[in-house]
C-alpha cells in the first residue's frame, strides 16, 4: 500500500506540475503571439502613413505619377511583409500548441480542459489571422484605387493646363 500511495503522490505531483506549467506558459505564449501581430499591424500602419505622405507631397510635383506608383509599391510591400509576420506568429503559436498537446497526451483526462482551451485559442488565433489578412487586402485595394484616382486627376490637370496653354498661344497668334 505504501508503494501505491507513493506512486499516486508522484503521479498527482506530475499532474499538478504540468498544470502549473500550462497555466503559466500558455498565456505567455499567446500573449507573445498577440504582441507580434500587434507589432506587425503597427509597422503596416506606419508604412501606409509614410506612403500617404509621400503621395501627398509628390502630387504637387510634375513627377506625381512616378511617386504615387512608388508609394503604392511601398504600401504593397509593407502589407505583404505584415501579412507574412502575422502568418509566422500564428504558425509559431500553432506549433507551440501542438507540442504542448502532444506532451500532455499521456496525462489523460486531467488535462482535457487545458487541451480544449488550447484548441479554442488556436482556432481563435487562426481566425483572427485570416480576418486581419482580409482587412489588409481590402485596405490595399482601397489604397490602389485612391492612387489610381490621384493619377487620373493629375493627368486631367495636366491636360487642362496644356489646353489652356494652347488657347493662350492661339490668342497670341490672333493678336
Amino acid at each position: 500500500m505504501a508503494v501505491s500511495e507513493e506512486f499516486r503522490r508522484q503521479q498527482d505531483s506530475s499532474h499538478l506540475l504540468l498544470q502549473q506549467i500550462a497555466a503559466v506558459a500558455l498565456p505567455a505564449l499567446f500573449a507573445a503571439a498577440a504582441a507580434a501581430a500587434a507589432a506587425a499591424a503597427k509597422e503596416k500602419t506606419a508604412a501606409a502613413a509614410a506612403a500617404a505622405r509621400a503621395a501627398g507631397e509628390a502630387a504637387d510635383a510634375d513627377a506625381a505619377s512616378a511617386a504615387t506608383a512608388t508609394a503604392a509599391a511601398a504600401t504593397a510591400a509593407a502589407t505583404t511583409k505584415t501579412a507574412a509576420a502575422a502568418k509566422a506568429a500564428a504558425a509559431a503559436a500553432q506549433q507551440a500548441a501542438k507540442a504542448f498537446l502532444s506532451a500532455a497526451a499521456p496525462f489523460g483526462y486531467l488535462l482535457e480542459v487545458e487541451r480544449l482551451q488550447v484548441r479554442r485559442l488556436l482556432a481563435k488565433s487562426l481566425i483572427d489571422s485570416e480576418v486581419q489578412q482580409q482587412q489588409q487586402q481590402q485596405q490595399q485595394q482601397q489604397q490602389q484605387q485612391q492612387t489610381q484616382q490621384q493619377q487620373k486627376q493629375h493627368e486631367q490637370q495636366q491636360q487642362q493646363q496644356q489646353q489652356q496653354q494652347q488657347q493662350q498661344q492661339q490668342q497670341q497668334q490672333q493678336q
